[in-house]
């Protein structure tokens, strides 16, 4: 079993809005707003250099900015909780499809298969305790054509839905460990298989959130792990795993799946490790000392610290790239990693194949994904109350096709599904075509 050494590292009204027609002008106001114009624009093209972008309308408008509201951008719909308030709207134009009201207060949405919306709840009203523990009791399954409630489930479902089923996890009564692992099938809720924690105290570890493997990792607080097959739930293997009880304030302590590769990052004898196994055997295949943190940057994983990323080959440990001065690297997509820059430089946007930097982006930039050709989209404003402008990378060659400007935008607000982009403005939502140019 090889040691791998990297080395030192160092309440509104939410009324669909049409986008507004402009009004004709007299000649006389035209002729002087045309005169205020021309001083305008050349005192921004003496100032800034070329004219601004064209900008981008939306398809519509949803009035409010409420921070309670769960807005979900799904296929063809918008899906806006709000309280017990369920509505979908359609993408394209606003019309309302259907509402419903939900039976419990807690809830929120999970991106699922086509046909069907599930939503997490509480089952529970919201906790006066701020630092409260708040976790999902239930799933209930919606048909996204009409509403009607399909199916419920005790327990969470997963993120991310694979093959048209969703794991469940019922966690024990005061929600810090799980009881139960359930697979259902998202169409009609039928269980597929079950597995129960072997103790009252149920598993303090399942990690199940993994776009890249089909194993499930169950783990009880002294390492006894189990590597589960998501499609029918049988055991691939058991063993040890060098983890124990959490401690307060460890931001070391993590595990991770990657293909078949389970990796854990924990405190030994002798300082902090990695270390990595092969879910089939749960046989070590290497490890490393660590004097950062561990996270996954598909298909690489990245070790950093405050002085650096370094991307490593999750079968071999060997490495695959560093890079200085780059660090809480964020695995954005198959192939793309964000990562920061110290001396408060901007974060770039890397490969995590390789660690070539693809673009440098701006403090106030939102950066989503086309899901339909993994390409990013960049909105970028030079700070928080500037119009932004939305950007194309190419991640090939890093080269940015400017689309438009949509106006000011929350940082970080922006999603896309499909062809189609949502951004939340100071006072409203915006629903967005930014690859089919529209006047503004």
């Amino acid at each position: 079993m090889p040691v791998i050494e990297l080395g030192q590292l160092g309440a509104e009204d939410e009324t669909p809005v049409a986008p507004r027609r402009r009004r004709r002008l007299t000649t006389g106001v035209r002729g002087l707003l045309a005169a205020a114009l021309a001083v305008a624009v050349l005192a921004v093209v003496t100032a800034s250099g070329p004219p601004r972008e064209p900008a981008i309308g939306p398809l519509w408008r949803l009035p409010g900015n409420d921070a309670s509201a769960v807005r979900l951008l799904l296929g063809d719909a918008l899906y806006v909780l709000r309280a017990r308030h369920l509505t979908a709207y359609d993408a394209r134009t606003g019309r309302i499809r259907w509402q419903a009201t939900q039976p419990d207060e807690r809830m929120w949405l999970i991106p699922s298969a086509p046909g069907v919306l599930l939503v997490a709840t509480t089952g529970a009203p919201r906790s006066e305790d701020p630092d409260a523990f708040e976790y999902a009791r239930a799933t209930i399954a919606l048909d996204t054509a009409t509403g009607r409630q399909l199916w419920r489930q005790p327990g969470e479902a997963s993120y991310q839905p694979y093959e048209g089923r969703t794991l469940l996890l019922e966690r024990t009564p005061d929600g810090q460990a799980v009881a139960a692992v359930r697979s259902a099938a998202v169409g009609d809720g039928r269980l597929l298989w079950s597995r129960t924690a072997p103790t009252s105290t149920g598993w303090p570890v399942v990690f199940v959130d993994s776009p890249v493997s089909d194993r499930v990792v169950t783990m009880t607080g002294e390492g006894s792990a189990e590597i589960l097959d998501s499609a029918d739930g049988h055991v691939v293997s058991r063993g040890q795993l060098p983890w124990r009880p959490v401690r307060d304030n460890d931001t070391l302590l993590n595990i991770l799946i990657v293909g078949h590769t389970v990796l854990v990052a924990a405190r030994a004898a002798d300082g902090p490790h990695a270390w990595a196994y092969d879910t089939e055997t749960l046989r070590q295949t290497w490890t490393t000392r660590l004097t950062g943190s561990l996270t996954g940057c598909a298909p690489a994983v990245c070790v950093y610290d405050l002085q650096e990323t370094i991307g490593v080959d999750p079968r071999t440990g060997n490495q695959l790239w560093r890079r200085s001065g780059t660090t809480n690297p964020l695995s954005f997509a198959d192939t793309l990693v964000l990562a920061d820059q110290d001396n408060a430089a901007p974060r770039v946007l890397l490969d995590s194949r390789t660690g070539r930097e693809i673009a440098e982006l701006r403090s106030a930039t939102t950066i989503t994904l086309d899901p339909a050709d993994g390409i990013p989209y960049l909105i970028e404003s030079a700070d928080i109350t500037a119009p932004a402008v939305v950007t194309r990378v190419d991640p090939a060659t890093g080269q940015r096709h400017v689309l438009g400007r949509i106006g000011t935008v929350v940082p970080d607000s922006c999603r896309t599904e499909g062809p189609l982009m949502t951004c939340q403005s100071p006072t409203e939502l915006l629903i967005l075509a930014p690859g089919e140019l529209r006047a503004g």
